[in-house]
């Protein structure tokens, strides 16, 4: 911070200790620490980039908070949704509400059904304002017609977004090196370069604690999803076609004919 002329505010500085209770509490001999004559212990809850983290990477701080938020819009919506087209209430939903679910939805990939749950009600609602149904109605029909993918379909839209952009755009840097084209010693239609299937990385003890949070690693979700794409998605040429590709093999698995 010095060599950068910058100067660090002990009381805006905050860190967490993300682990299991048994894990941390052997941590706690070494708290508070001093800096710059302030001590400081670790937070329950830290706010990075918008998203809330707990020390148990449970998220349901972030959860709390985001359906709180959404409520709060999602209240006014419907006091003047009488007053506006169908269009437009549309408009306003995807800007005030779906916009926020949508933010940084990648991480939720490694929620539970009963996190996706919670979520997938403030889709839910937001549909029946859009839609001007009764409180308890059924919502997938309409959900189909707004052509609004369900949470848990946008969340593998996002990762498999992530993944086209670091294969094809060189962005984010920092995920290529999880993005392998598959390789095998015989010759296999998996092998063919121009299939684009990728290779997923074998679960490891050493690096990943349990095979759960192997499976949610983007490591091993980003190929898993990729390969399951169809070679058409795959292949697409630009951004905005893989896009649209994408959405309709997502569309057409969330609602199958």
């Amino acid at each position: 911070m010095a060599e950068n002329r910058l100067k660090l505010n002990p009381d805006k500085t905050e860190f967490i200790v993300f682990g299991k209770q048994s894990d941390k509490s052997e941590l706690s001999k070494f708290f508070p620490v001093n800096l710059l004559g302030s001590d400081l212990s670790p937070a329950e809850k830290v706010r990075n980039l918008g998203v809330i983290f707990d020390s148990e990477f449970s998220f349901s701080d972030h959860i709390s908070s985001l359906k709180k938020s959404c409520l709060y819009h999602m209240r006014d919506l419907s006091r003047i949704r009488r007053h506006l087209s169908t269009s437009m209430a549309t408009t306003l939903a995807n800007a005030l509400v779906s916009s926020r679910l949508d933010y940084c939805n990648s991480l939720f990939y490694a929620f539970r059904e009963h996190q996706y749950k919670k979520l997938q009600n403030i889709q839910n609602i937001l549909c029946r304002i859009v839609a001007r149904l009764p409180r308890r109605s059924h919502v997938t029909s309409k959900l189909k017609t707004l052509h609004w993918l369900p949470v848990k379909y946008r969340v593998m839209f996002k990762v498999n977004l992530l993944t086209y952009k670091a294969l094809n755009k060189g962005y984010p840097s920092y995920l290529e090196c999880y993005l392998n084209p598959y390789t095998c010693a015989a010759n296999t239609r998996r092998s063919n370069p121009s299939q684009k299937f990728l290779a997923v990385f074998p679960f490891r003890r050493r690096v990943f604690k349990s095979r759960r949070h192997f499976d949610v690693s983007f490591a091993h979700s980003a190929p898993y999803l990729w390969n399951k794409l169809p070679l058409d998605v795959r292949t697409a040429p630009t951004l905005a076609t893989f896009r649209n590709r994408l959405k309709t093999h997502l569309f057409y698995l969330a609602y199958p004919p």
